[in-house]
């Protein structure tokens, strides 16, 4: 039986104007519109010339940079569902541009928002500028620090018809069976201020492509000191290099090495510590500190050495195979590393290893016996 057959339910959709506006005010007073244009080489005029020109019957003309400022807002007030360009003219309508910041509608119509678009993307390098100019601006404004930052790289899967697009390549970590794209960001701790931004062909690893990276940090930074905190992947041996080696001794670094980077040298050092060596460390999770649950790991503080292979001065192609072969130059680093045990995990990890251990033992004895065997077996013969 049905009680309510014909029940309809209409949900009114949310107006976003005021969020759109939001962001358009937002953008204003990061001087993102003014930012643009200046890379750009158009002037810049604000709303409330614009008003003024407007009211005085003066010609008046939206900048490139305006116009990305309304697109802007659009992106932090509607950022799961982007008005398309030649719907701009119509949305601003709706989100009264026009009584709020007295600019009508039609001058952000479809031609106005793609030449727009068209003209910051005119220059590799504007929007790389941009992105960095936007970030002081914000840290000077809302008091971000600019001093410790978040490196990682992230793929992103795509599909559909890329046959011109040499960067949409299969790589690694990705979906099985889709071409990627890798994702290179930086962010400043604490704010999650975008730093730098890349996109990258879907076969490169992260651990490549960070030096681009790191040199956007030290213009942002200034020539002073500096921390990176860089996931297992992009910390390489060269990358390591690099930082010790190109900064002036101001870039400081943390992050997990790779197995492959450290797994033996772990076992040397853990085969030399004594258990005093270890000592408590006062750290919790988030979850670990809102339960008031113990502290649970030690740490062993120790010291990384390794070595990096430099390239050899060039002197001529002549013969170039002989100097590669005949100078081979070494830089050797030693860093501070530190080796942590997890307190929880210690007693599964013990019975583990010596079930690997009986394991191992039970395999050789049976080799042992099968080596035997096969050995009486020839001797008959």
């Amino acid at each position: 039986m049905k009680i309510m057959p014909e029940l309809k339910v209409e949900v009114p959709k949310a107006d976003p104007s005021g969020a759109v506006l939001i962001g358009v005010f937002l953008a204003r007073s990061l001087g993102i519109g003014k930012i643009i244009d200046n890379f750009i080489g158009e002037e810049y005029v604000t709303y409330e010339h614009l008003r003024e020109d407007r009211a005085n019957g003066s010609k008046y003309r939206v900048s490139t940079g305006l116009a990305c400022e309304i697109m802007v807002g659009d992106m932090l007030g509607r950022n799961k569902d982007l008005t398309r360009l030649y719907k701009f003219e119509e949305a601003c309508k709706n989100w009264q541009v026009e009584t709020i910041l007295g600019i009508p509608s039609e001058k952000f119509n479809d031609d106005k928002m793609g030449r727009a678009l068209d003209a910051i993307n005119s220059n590799a390098k504007y929007m790389a500028n941009v992105l960095q100019d936007i970030v002081l601006s914000a840290s000077k404004k809302f008091g971000v620090p600019l001093n410790t930052f978040y490196n990682d790289t992230s793929s992103i899967p795509v599909s559909g018809v890329m046959e011109d697009n040499d960067k949409v390549q299969y790589g690694y970590g990705g979906l099985p069976g889709l071409k990627q794209l890798i994702l290179n960001l930086t962010i400043a701790s604490g704010a999650s201020l975008p730093v730098t931004s890349s996109i990258d062909s879907g076969n490169v690893q992260g651990g490549t492509t960070f030096e681009r990276s790191f040199e956007k940090v030290k213009e942002i930074t200034d020539d002073q000191e500096f921390e990176m905190i860089i996931d297992r992947g992009i910390l390489t041996q060269d990358n390591m290099h690099l930082m010790l080696t190109n900064s002036n001794q101001k870039a400081f670094f943390i992050g997990p090495l790779k197995d492959e980077l450290s797994k033996n040298w772990v076992l040397e050092q853990l085969n030399e510590a004594k258990k005093d060596d270890f000592a408590a460390i006062d750290y919790r999770s988030k979850k670990e500190t809102e339960r008031n649950l113990p502290r649970h790991y030690e740490a062993l503080e120790t010291k990384y050495t390794f070595k990096v292979k430099l390239e050899p001065p060039s002197e001529g192609s002549k013969n170039k195979k002989q100097l590669k072969k005949s100078k081979r130059i070494f830089a050797t680093h030693t860093i501070m590393a530190v080796i942590y045990c997890d307190l929880n995990k210690k007693p599964k990890e013990q019975e583990r290893r010596q079930k690997r251990i009986i394991s191992t033992e039970d395999t050789l004895v049976e080799l042992n016996g099968n080596r035997l065997i096969g050995d009486r077996r020839l001797s008959r013969h």
